[in-house]
């Protein structure tokens, strides 16, 4: 499998604290399956109501030292996973310039670039900054749509925008309630309706919000089918960081 989402580099935002609890998640990573991270810090979150200072985390020597440090650690303790490059990026004020001077970056220097919003952000606002991206030649990959408030009221709002070409990335938490019961209905709507292109741990530690993703794989196989399994854990994450693209679950018949 193929996790397109965890807050696994050291030191730099609210998921590990250091190396070791960082090789700590890759080991439960690669048992539960996992052969590909992709590493991806809270960016651009500044300004936010509620968060301090936030975790701004532009692309940077620093960070880039961090992801070779965490690579070389995790060959070195033989783990068999691979590491690459992405983020997390807060859609808040404007992105445009960022991105072409690169203080943000895509997953694997793809045209993917996994993003987030505020989470009482109203339906014409989160329309407005995902539809920033194909403007500039991107695609956005919404981090975890089910725990917004306006998609938990209206998950109709989620499908089109799936439909539209915007693709959309559930938090496998979510599935299991870690993340409230509310957003635990949304995402089994959204995986009902097929719009969900990608299921991601988000992990933020071995402990709670881990890295396995295996009882997430037996999730979805049982409730719906193998297929729809490989589809969101390992084919349409793979085609997003080979730069390729996704296959739509309702379009697929899966």
């Amino acid at each position: 499998m193929t996790d397109l989402h965890i807050h696994i580099l050291p030191g730099v935002d609210d998921g590990s604290p250091n190396l070791s609890t960082s090789l700590e998640m890759a080991e439960i990573a690669a048992k539960s399956g996992v052969r590909i991270l992709a590493v991806t810090p809270h960016a651009n979150q500044t300004g936010i109501e509620g968060v301090e200072d936030g975790y701004v985390n532009y692309d940077s020597e620093q960070l880039l030292e961090l992801f070779y440090r965490l690579e070389q650690e995790i060959r070195k303790e033989h783990i068999p996973i691979s590491l690459v490059r992405g983020m997390e990026i807060m859609s808040i004020g404007p992105l445009n310039e960022k991105i072409k001077e690169r203080k943000l970056i895509p997953l694997h220097e793809s045209r993917y670039y996994l993003i987030e919003v505020p989470f009482d952000m109203a339906p014409d606002g989160i329309r407005r900054r995902l539809m920033e991206f194909p403007a500039m030649g991107k695609i956005p990959v919404l981090a975890h749509p089910e725990r917004y408030y306006a998609v938990q009221d209206m998950p109709e709002l989620a499908a089109g925008w799936g439909r539209s070409g915007l693709l959309l990335q559930l938090d496998k938490g979510s599935l299991f309630g870690r993340m409230g019961e509310r957003a635990a209905r949304c995402a089994r709507t959204l995986l009902n309706m097929r719009c969900i292109h990608v299921i991601a741990s988000d992990a933020h530690g071995p402990a709670e919000r881990t890295a396995s993703l295996y009882r997430t794989q037996e999730y979805v196989a049982l409730r719906y089918s193998y297929e729809y399994a490989q589809l969101l854990l390992e084919v349409n994450p793979r085609a997003i960081l080979l730069n390729q693209p996704v296959l739509q679950p309702a379009l697929e018949g899966i």
